[in-house]
């Protein structure tokens, strides 16, 4: 979508009304010829072999009886010592091909030798595709179908449609289908539902289709998805879902099938009539939300590290109710790790208990760890207690390294989220405020963290964040997340954690930082308002142009916080085809800035900007 053209060629930015106002959504389609030869297909004019003059039924014919046989008629004499024989899928290929492959056909010549028969075994099934192949590609191990001067027929290809079994009444049809087809801004997680206008066949058992090997009762593409769903009828026996196992990959344009051409076990109503091939398509939002600033390395140290950690993992499941993560509820940890620009790498380590107990940290590639991971947080105090830990590290000069760390009790305060029940139904164009209960008793040296991340693991928000800056003191109990954040129909994750850092020092040894921790952390789901559906966008709108010294134009654009756009440049504003230059996604204050880097460039240069791709 667009609300104004700005020609970097001169100074002037000229709107122009070409958004509906009544949606705040334009969809540009670009329009294509596709060429072809009516009647057959594979063709070409000027050709030498043997053309086909006619063809019984005719290409794209519908309502054909099931008792038809395929006629074809060449133009000149064949060669009707070719026997012909039909292909049969996974043993050989013949000088014809008939499909769906559940068929049977026989050939033979007629006495002008002229004329083509194929014939079926038996009666054709309702309301069916029949295509048919003469020389099909790939190579036939018998004589090619040819002219009586031994002139190949070029591989030529046509089909048509079978008529309704009237006795068993009118074909099914699709009634509708969520996401709607052509949707954009899909939820990852969104389900297929596709609601029939008749009850149907659910004895039918649901095959995906893997092309070109085996030809099911529906497809998914592009291929890499072909197995994501998993379909299943509903109780009304008209309705059909196909539930993805996952996250389906972002800014996917998923095509599904029904009853592709040539499968043996078609959806077909409770009667028995067959569903007519039916297809369609959606695309999956390109990102889930959040701020680029969101993930930054503030200050690189090159340092390695050293450590302690208790923790203990939680999960809030209602308003009311947080209970321990299965399988690993809490655990220890005792952790050095090595840098590779380290001047004296660690060697060894080990680590003291309380109770004078020394545990061995094991080295994996480089780094040394010693971890207890019990089925219960009940069983991890016990083992690790409070107390002083000593934990020794031998370096390769040959010193060792002595590092004691006093571990306080650990704090009994559990992160439990307030409004769990808002947090399940958020409104993506307003801020919302994520609310906890208070970490209490507050301990010397506690610390608050808040993490969000989508399906995919991307961080959408994460509080503290020096690079934004975002503080989050342990005092806390709420903090605020911008409007757009959150994508409409996304779920999320979030981890809440209260912690006591009892140890933290960047010089007691060289080229190391080290802390020790206790933490108990909270984890839930938050889930955007909005089913999955279409996002509308905010029409674009150029706020400022200029030729930057390199020559390149530079435009700054507002639209929807989050969304992207696409960036077109032409010639002339009618008359010129829109060529597009590139994209660009709004920031959380609904701008963005886009330089024009294409060659060539030639001035007068108009641009507009899109809310989708045409």
């Amino acid at each position: 979508m667009f609300n104004s053209i700005v020609n970097c060629g001169t100074t002037v930015v000229s709107p122009l009304s070409l958004l509906n106002p009544s949606t705040g959504v334009q969809r540009l389609l670009a329009g294509f010829i596709v060429p072809m030869v009516l009647g057959m297909a594979g063709t070409a004019f000027g050709q030498s072999g043997p053309q086909i003059v006619s063809v019984t039924p005719t290409n794209g014919a519908v309502d054909v009886a099931t008792n038809s046989t395929i006629v074809i008629l060449f133009d000149r004499d064949m060669d009707t010592t070719v026997i012909p024989i039909g292909t049969i899928s996974g043993a050989f290929i013949g000088n014809f091909e008939i499909q769906p492959s559940t068929v049977f056909f026989t050939g033979s010549w007629g006495l002008d030798k002229r004329t083509l028969t194929l014939q079926s075994a038996a009666a054709l099934p309702f309301n069916t595709t029949i295509s048919w192949t003469l020389n099909p590609p790939g190579g036939t191990l018998f004589s090619p179908l040819a002219s009586a001067a031994n002139e190949p027929v070029e591989t030529v290809s046509g089909s048509f449609q079978t008529g309704a079994n009237v006795a068993a009444g009118p074909a099914p049809k699709v009634e509708s289908v969520i996401p709607a087809n052509g949707a954009v801004n899909v939820s990852p997680n969104s389900e297929l539902v596709i609601m029939f206008d008749l009850a149907m066949d659910t004895n039918v058992i649901l095959n995906a289709s893997f092309p070109p090997a085996f030809v099911g009762n529906y497809e998914m593409q592009p291929g890499t998805i072909s197995f994501s769903f998993q379909g299943s009828w509903g109780a009304d026996a008209r309705t059909l879902t196909f539930k993805p196992f996952g996250p389906l990959p972002q800014n996917t344009l998923v095509n599904w099938t029904l009853n592709p051409a040539g499968t043996a076990t078609p959806l077909k109503s409770a009667a028995g009539q067959p569903l007519l091939t039916t297809n369609g398509s959606f695309r999956i939002l390109a990102n889930t939300g959040g701020n680029t600033n969101e993930v930054c390395n503030p200050d690189p140290t090159n340092l390695g590290y050293y450590g302690l950690t208790k923790s203990f993992a939680h999960t809030q499941i209602s308003a009311t109710e947080v209970i321990s993560t299965a399988p690993v509820p809490g655990a220890f940890t005792a952790l050095v790790q090595n840098h590779f620009t380290s001047p004296a790498p660690v060697t060894n380590a080990s680590l003291t208990l309380p109770n004078e107990t020394e545990a061995t940290l094991t080295n994996q590639f480089g780094n040394f760890l010693h971890a207890f991971y019990p089925a219960s947080e009940a069983q991890v105090d016990p083992a690790y207690p409070p107390g002083t830990y000593t934990l020794r590290m031998k370096l390769s000069g040959g010193q060792e390294q002595v590092i004691p760390m006093n571990m306080p009790p650990t704090m009994a305060s559990i992160p439990m989220i307030q409004n769990y029940a808002e947090a399940q139904a958020i409104n993506t164009t307003e801020s919302f405020t994520l609310r906890w209960y208070p970490f209490t008793p507050l301990p010397a040296n506690a610390y608050i963290t808040l993490f969000i991340t989508d399906e995919f693991g991307n961080t959408i928000f994460q509080a503290p964040n020096v690079c934004l800056p975002r503080e989050l003191l342990p005092s806390d109990t709420s903090v605020v997340i911008p409007a757009h954040y959150f994508k409409p129909g996304q779920r999320y994750n979030c981890t809440l954690a209260f912690g006591l850092n009892f140890y933290h020092s960047t010089n007691a040894v060289p080229q190391m930082q080290g802390n020790a921790v206790i933490v108990r952390s909270t984890t839930f789901t938050l889930e955007a308002a909005g089913g999955g559906g279409v996002v509308t966008l905010a029409p674009a709108t150029f706020l400022t142009h200029r030729l930057l010294p390199n020559g390149n134009p530079e435009m700054t654009m507002s639209g929807t916080p989050g969304e992207s756009y696409t960036v077109q440049r032409s010639s002339a504003v009618t008359g010129a085809a829109w060529v597009n230059v590139g994209s660009v996604t709004m920031d959380v204050t609904g701008t963005a800035t886009f330089e024009d880097t294409t060659e060539p460039l030639l001035f007068p240069a108009f641009y507009r900007v899109l809310g989708e791709q045409p």
